[in-house]
């Protein structure tokens, strides 16, 4: 083979190897694009739900059909054992009642009365985790919560030590968010999930 030969394999071998490092590099590239935007796209922030009733929203199918395939989506990874939809609710606080975005450094006060279900509960998260307290407190439920007159109860979450149904909210880190859950509701309830008498959400003070 001459000297000219040669060079030319040389060459051609070079241009086969970046033509083969640039393929590589866009499936590399694309494989990451596509993870990235069906996380983006199955996210908190992304991800509304389609029933509004004050300053909760719910899904009445919570992934079900009829729901959005990127409200699916959220739902099979976020709420592996989520329940019959048609006898339970889930509902997902991001505001309070006057429609401003929840602090981790204000306290709120999330009042409410009977709920058309046999159970319920109430839980604090920060960036779709429960908030790591000393309490151990995460949540309060139908079951555990003190009651005043009427069958009326108030939770207080924040930072700082409340007295009565205090929710800790202190070191939350990422978004805060409320979550009401309602199980066994009345035959016909789940159908009117824009309408239940779900709690208010006030915010009272902000370190």
């Amino acid at each position: 083979m001459s000297g000219d030969n040669v060079a030319e394999g040389r060459v051609a071998e070079k241009r086969i190897g970046r033509t083969v490092l640039k393929a590589g590099a866009a499936v590399v590239l694309g494989l990451a694009l596509a993870v990235l935007s069906a996380l983006f796209f199955t996210s908190p922030w992304w991800i509304e739900y389609p029933i509004r009733d004050g300053a909760w929203r719910a899904s009445a199918r919570m992934g079900n059909a009829g729901d959005s395939m990127y409200l699916r989506a959220y739902t099979a990874r976020i709420a592996w054992f989520s329940n019959d939809p048609d006898a339970n609710v889930y509902y997902e606080a991001r505001v309070d009642s006057a429609g401003q975005t929840l602090d981790p450094h204000c306290s709120y006060e999330l009042a409410g009365g009977p709920l058309p279900a046999r159970w319920w509960s109430v839980t604090a998260y920060a960036g779709a985790h429960w908030i790591a307290n000393p309490q151990n407190r995460y949540s309060y439920t139908s079951t555990n919560i003190a009651y005043e007159a009427g069958q009326q109860w108030a939770i207080e979450a924040g930072p700082r030590p409340k007295a009565g149904n205090w929710l800790p909210t202190a070191g939350a880190k990422g978004r805060l968010t409320f979550i009401l859950r309602l199980y066994d509701l009345r035959p016909g309830m789940s159908a009117m999930a824009a309408t239940l008498p779900v709690p208010r959400i006030e915010r009272r003070d902000c370190s």
